[in-house]
Parts: structure tokens; C-alpha cells; sequence
């Protein structure tokens, strides 16, 4: 189990960490045994990709220790949640922020429980490197001592708002992530971003 959810589930035994729900990422067998096992200890499988061994679910923190003895289950982390444009925009703002050394503490900071992490653990963000990559086609090239090993070019398109709403829809990708392959992608409102559905 990571260390932040073994932290969230210390300090929170008792009646708070039974009402608490938390989405995690399970790296797992998908078993019929597993999913059951998580719907047992009261939760909810969201999604899970058994070729992947990936499995999202909602689980209140006094199940995932349970749930992180079984043999299947290699780790337990919280949910990885989309970054968009408009928020590294303003994680670049904040570590301007703290290079002039002020202590600007925002609405954002507070509910993200930013300035909690940085005082838990003694860190500032200092020396952390954000790139913001706008709307248009982009090549990235990937270096190892100054030798190239890997290019691609890619394009970015934004949807012009920061929390897209009511947008549904499907699309199934073919030839990925392996040739022969199939994968269907659903958007997914409160993650704002697509999620893998199906695996054929």
C-alpha cells in the first residue's frame, strides 16, 4: 500500500476511516476472486483491464489494508488523476511563488491540501522543472548522453475550458498499445479524461 494511503488510513482508524472513501489504482491479478473481494470489503469496482493487471476502484480506507494482503495484489496507490494545461499553469504560478519566497497560500493550494504535502514532508517544490505545452503539433525527443534514442511528434488539442461538462462519448483505438490490438476509451466526466473500457 503507498505511504500516502498508509498515512490517510493511520490517522484516520476508527468510524472516520469507515465513512472515508478513496479511489485507488490496485496493480493486480484480475481475478473474478479479487473483484469480488474488493465488493465484499464494501466497495466498488470501477474499472479494470486484466491484460494490464489494472484494476480502479472506491474503497474506504479501513478495506484497503485487507484488501492489500491478498497474494494477487501487488500495490494499492491513490487514483493517478489527469493534469491539464490550465492546472500546470498554475503549479507554475505557485513555484514562482515560492522562488521569490512568499507564502501565497490559495484557495487551489488549501483544497488540493498542497500546503499540508509541503509541510509533511518538507519540501517547497524548488528545482522542479513544469513544461506547459500549448495547442498545435509538437516533437519530443527523447536523449540518453547526448545520444537520440527515440523521437515523436504529437499534437495537443484543449477544449478551451478548464472542467469540461455533460461532453459523453466512446471511441475505439485500434492497432493499440500493441499491433493486432483493440482498445475502447470512454470519457469519463469526473476524472476529465478518457479510461480504458474494454481490452481486445
Amino acid at each position: 500500500m503507498s505511504s500516502q494511503l498508509l498515512d490517510a488510513w493511520r490517522a484516520g482508524q476508527g468510524e472516520q476511516a469507515a465513512a472515508a472513501l478513496v479511489t485507488v489504482d490496485i496493480r493486480a491479478d484480475v481475478t473474478p476472486a479479487v473483484l469480488a473481494r474488493i465488493q465484499t470489503l464494501g466497495g466498488t469496482v470501477l474499472s479494470s483491464v486484466p491484460k494490464y493487471r489494472a484494476i480502479r476502484a472506491r474503497l474506504s480506507l479501513t478495506a484497503l489494508e485487507p484488501l492489500a494482503r491478498l497474494d494477487a495484489v501487488q500495490l494499492i496507490r491513490p487514483a493517478e488523476q489527469p493534469i491539464t494545461h490550465r492546472v500546470l499553469a498554475r503549479a507554475i504560478a505557485a513555484q514562482a511563488a515560492v522562488a521569490a519566497n512568499t507564502r501565497n497560500t490559495t484557495e487551489s493550494d488549501v483544497a488540493h491540501q498542497a500546503n499540508i504535502a509541503r509541510q509533511t514532508h518538507s519540501v517547497d517544490g524548488t528545482g522542479i522543472g513544469i513544461g506547459v505545452i500549448s495547442d498545435g503539433v509538437h516533437t519530443v525527443v527523447a536523449l540518453a548522453d547526448d545520444e537520440e534514442f527515440g523521437r515523436a511528434t504529437f499534437t495537443v488539442t484543449t477544449l478551451g475550458v478548464e472542467f469540461l461538462q455533460g461532453a459523453r462519448g466512446e471511441t475505439v483505438v485500434a492497432d493499440f498499445p500493441m499491433p493486432g490490438e483493440t482498445v475502447t476509451l470512454e470519457w469519463q466526466q469526473n476524472s476529465q479524461n478518457f479510461v480504458i473500457t474494454a481490452v481486445e
